[in-house]
């Protein structure tokens, strides 16, 4: 299976059900995350929008499963983007981590309804600490 982008190819790696290799369960992989936004050209506005999807295995081995444009976090972006995973041998993750994008939770559980799903613990940290006076934020992290 090979991911075909703007110039640019590469397959889907063994380790995420790709070709090649039949996947046990000593694979686990994450679906996809937050997006990162870039300026893709210095008079970019907003700056585009890009989501990634990380594989990890049960030995803690991280995988690039897939990046792909997309215009915000929209839950029509995530469905396609998690769709053209599927279609190059994504099978179901088992465990789905991710923020709290309500879009991305949408199409997970449309894509990948038996995964579990778990909210990122850095992202909800950000949120709590963001409304706790800064004088509790070290006591907090610490925890």
């Amino acid at each position: 299976m090979v991911w075909e982008g703007p110039g640019r190819a590469w397959p889907l790696p063994d380790s995420a059900g790709g070709p090649g290799k039949r996947t046990g369960s000593k694979d686990r992989h994450r679906a996809p995350g937050p997006p990162n936004y870039l300026k893709l050209r210095p008079d970019d506005e907003p700056a585009e929008g890009v989501l990634v999807c990380w594989g990890v295995t049960l030995e803690g081995r991280k995988v690039l499963l897939g990046l792909q444009l997309g215009s915000r976090e929209s839950y029509e972006n995530w469905l396609t983007f998690g769709r053209d995973l599927a279609a190059r041998g994504l099978r179901a993750p088992a465990l789905i981590i991710a923020d709290g994008a309500p879009g991305l939770w949408k199409a997970a559980r449309e894509l990948w309804p038996s995964a579990e799903a778990q909210r990122c613990t850095v992202h909800a940290l950000r949120n709590v600490t963001a409304k706790l006076p800064e004088r509790h934020h070290r006591e907090l992290k610490a925890r």
